[in-house]
């Protein structure tokens, strides 16, 4: 009996969740030579469409819209042309993940993703603050001449030799 029930309860929740459990923030992991790169999908479901825009946070890329997106029952199909990208995948209820092929030219690699929330962003501050990892310290030269400071130049002077220009 409360395998029936449960049973019911499943498909009363399949039957009203439709399309939907494709909506929402998605993260999957390709490796690549060894690499992991994340791959994030942002999908939606509004008026009876879907559209989508995906995300390579280790390399930097977001926001980047799906030029096609399908989804028929439990299945998943999403496109960039441009990048001649294809990903072929279906959703498995029993763990909540999709699970299939992304085709790039002539590779294909696994790519399973999972329900998440939105991808954290990378930690890469361009202007560290301390306490600092390494030894940091002021360091100045007295400089008599302050146009004697010189830099190679990246070509020869009509001699043949370096020319170093003044700087400072």
């Amino acid at each position: 009996m409360k395998s029936l029930l449960f049973t019911l309860a499943a498909c009363a929740l399949a039957a009203a969740a439709g399309d939907a459990p494709f909506a929402g923030d998605w993260m999957g992991t390709l490796e690549i030579n060894g690499t992991p790169i994340r791959i994030a999908l942002h999908l939606k479901h509004d008026d009876g469409r879907w559209s989508g825009t995906f995300d390579s946070p280790d390399q930097g890329a977001s926001g980047i819209p799906m030029e096609q997106l399908a989804v028929d029952a439990n299945k998943l199909v999403w496109k960039m042309a441009a990048a001649g990208i294809v990903y072929e995948g279906a959703f498995d209820p029993a763990t909540g993940a999709i699970s299939g092929i992304l085709s790039q030219g002539s590779g294909k690699l696994p790519l399973q993703f999972k329900h998440v929330a939105p991808p954290p962003p990378l930690l890469r501050p361009q202007e560290p603050k301390p306490p600092f990892p390494y030894v940091s310290e002021a360091v100045s030269y007295p400089n008599p001449r302050p146009k004697a400071c010189a830099s190679p130049e990246r070509s020869p002077n009509r001699k043949g030799r370096a020319s170093f220009p003044p700087c400072c």
